[in-house]
């Protein structure tokens, strides 16, 4: 896992959170959440120098050192009832599928690109929910858990259709292909 990624993707929301957790740190933008493993133990400060955050750019940002992680998520390696999700990050282009037991949701492509150096046949997500019922996944490489993730709340009529269209087009390409006029 790239953990320059995870920082450019702070800077980029604006938002830079560190949580503790039985001794280790995880760091949020805000919104996914990942461990900091190997590293040494940062405060808001250290970890601003270290990266290259500077005063004028962490002042415009949201900076701070958090105690426990929310209780709506598990930090755990497994969590009981989870389940793995097949998902197919080449489909969009900012948005990565994922086929769940409430459907079809999406994940940020962002999210996945601190992975990008992990082996595809060792990066895993699996599907959890909250005491609420709140769905999120764990990215995990190999068993242990690197990343939690939410799902954003991305459709909805217009994009339904526009996928509809997309379809629509792939059968018409598939036709064309079986007519033996395909690219």
């Amino acid at each position: 896992m790239e953990i320059k990624r995870i920082i450019n993707l702070c800077k980029k929301n604006g938002c830079l959170v560190l949580y503790e957790n039985d001794g280790g740190q995880w760091l949020s933008d805000g919104f996914a959440l990942f461990p900091l493993t190997n590293l040494p133990h940062f405060d808001d400060e250290s970890i601003c120098r270290t990266y290259d955050i500077s005063e004028k750019k962490a002042a415009k940002m949201i900076i701070r050192h958090e105690g426990a992680i929310p209780d709506r998520l598990s930090v755990a390696c497994d969590v009981e009832g989870e389940m793995p999700c097949e998902f197919d990050e080449d489909l969009f282009q900012r948005l990565v599928p994922v086929q769940t037991t409430r459907g079809l949701v999406f994940i940020q492509k962002q999210y996945l690109s601190p992975f990008s150096d992990t082996p595809a046949d060792m990066l895993y997500l699996f599907e959890r929910h909250g005491p609420a019922g709140n769905l999120y996944f764990a990215v995990k490489v190999g068993l242990v858990l690197m990343g939690i993730i939410p799902p954003i709340d991305h459709v909805n009529e217009d994009f339904v259709n526009r996928i509809r269209r997309v379809c629509e087009q792939c059968e018409v390409a598939l036709e064309n292909k079986k007519k033996g006029e395909g690219l």
